[in-house]
């Protein structure tokens, strides 16, 4: 189990023996690499000329492969997780039970980077041996649009580095926050039973009062069914699910929420050590 003296970091505290798997800092290198390779990668195309087209398709696809590894090493990373929870103090006198990233989350968005680099790379080499009007509009198009997808890409990796994706269970209700956005639900707009037995490698609350519910960013599911992906989570899905349902279920043991001692008693209400 982990504590933390702000949001993004963690320490154990004095008294716990377990550490929970939180691989942050394991995704701030590799997405770091990643953009520091992406943006010496660029500038390195545009300020050197290949000898012919045959030298720029064989240099121009070592992003590519790049990429290719990344995304191998997401199928890899899949499918982990372990059955315990961070204790992190998540503001001043608010402390949580944290699930936070897995190296799904990192090595995917590394891949991301790295394939927009590829695609950028291509961009800048079709612009010195295609002419013509048509060639030049369609250019222009795919630039564009490798722009938007660039910005995207770029949001998910500051993400990163603010330890997203994360879930953090307070006292007064539950802060999942993607890459690209977050939610803040109060344990009073979750209806009882819920969440939803996973799907999958997700878990999907039931939300009965989505007017409690305050969500900024880009969010994919929707306010009543929100959706927690657990392949981006160092948590096991199934373990969240039974944590979420307990906490909806026992409003009188939300105020330990962020304790040692109430880890103590969750981790023994669910029948582990």
């Amino acid at each position: 189990m982990t504590t933390a003296a702000d949001p993004e970091d963690g320490r154990a505290p004095a008294g716990i023996p377990e550490r929970a798997t939180d691989a942050t800092w394991a995704n701030r290198w590799v997405v770091g690499l990643a953009d520091v390779f992406a943006v010496g990668w660029v500038a390195a195309q545009i300020w050197w000329v290949p000898a012919d087209l045959a030298s720029a398709l064989w240099i121009g696809g070592v992003p590519y492969l790049l990429a290719v590894f990344a995304f191998g090493a997401v199928l890899l990373a899949s499918g982990g997780g372990s059955a315990r929870l961070g204790v992190v103090d998540l503001r001043p006198g608010v402390a949580a039970f944290r699930a936070g990233p897995s190296r799904v989350a990192g090595w995917l968005c590394a891949g991301q980077v790295l394939l927009v680099s590829a695609i950028t790379t291509s961009l800048v080499d079709r612009s010195r041996w295609d002419e013509g009007t048509v060639e030049t509009i369609l250019m222009i198009d795919l630039a564009l649009l490798v722009l938007l997808v660039g910005v995207v890409v770029m949001a998910q990796a500051v993400g990163v580095f603010r330890s997203r994706p994360r879930v953090d269970l307070t006292p007064t209700g539950v802060e999942a926050r993607d890459l690209l956005g977050s939610r803040v639900i109060p344990w009073a707009a979750l209806a009882p039973g819920g969440p939803l037995p996973p799907s999958g490698r997700s878990v999907s609350l039931v939300v009965s009062r989505p007017d409690l519910v305050v969500q900024r960013g880009l969010l994919i599911s929707p306010r009543r069914r929100p959706r927690i992906n657990g392949d981006t989570l160092a948590v096991r899905v199934g373990f969240l699910a039974d944590v979420l349902r307990y906490y909806v279920d026992h409003p009188d043991e939300r105020a330990g929420i962020g304790t040692p001692q109430g880890y103590l008693r969750l981790r023994r209400s669910l029948g582990l050590r």
